[in-house]
């Protein structure tokens, strides 16, 4: 539900912007609270249940492969979230709901694919869990990607990327 109302823009005093309020009450709870509508400023989008800060256009319902385009994955992989699980609404879906559901439910779709599992995150503080989990959804979607890959090039940065992601983690 979008509630709009003419104000004087901040960021541009002289142009008049429209200002959103955004309520999105399903299981995941998305509220943009006042800001500008106009592209100049893509604020974030505050949830308390991810750490991520999602943007409007992250928030739209689009189709499968509007999704994978938007996230830069592969429609496959978006499918194997479907088949895993993941929840759609009239076989539409958005990008900050396929991410906030692949950070609790990577197993399922690394088991699904035949990748091996990863360690248990239970029991760790809740930061470096946060931090753990989401690594893990990334290292799912790398290892799916390099799976895929017919290109040597394309695998070996792939692989690449997901030992840049390991050295982060180990650092941090």
């Amino acid at each position: 539900m979008f509630n709009r109302a003419p104000i004087l823009c901040a960021r541009r005093p002289s142009k008049r912007c429209v200002q959103l309020e955004f309520v999105h009450s399903r299981k995941l709870a998305f509220t943009r609270h006042t800001a500008c509508s106009r592209k100049h400023h893509r604020t974030p989008v505050s949830d308390a249940t991810s750490p991520l800060p999602f943007h409007d256009d992250d928030l739209k319902l689009l189709s499968v492969e509007a999704v994978s385009t938007q996230l830069r994955a592969s429609r496959a992989f978006v499918r194997l979230c479907l088949s895993a699980g993941c929840p759609t609404r009239a076989g539409k879906l958005s990008a900050a709901e396929l991410l906030h559901w692949l950070f609790q439910k990577y197993e399922d779709v690394r088991e699904l694919a035949g990748f091996h599992h990863l360690a248990p995150v239970e029991g760790l503080p809740p930061a470096v869990m946060r931090r753990i989990t989401m690594a893990n959804a990334l290292f799912t979607l790398l290892e799916f990607g390099e799976s895929r890959a017919s290109n040597l090039l394309e695998k070996a940065l792939l692989r690449r990327t997901r030992k840049r992601v390991e050295q982060a983690l180990d650092r941090a």
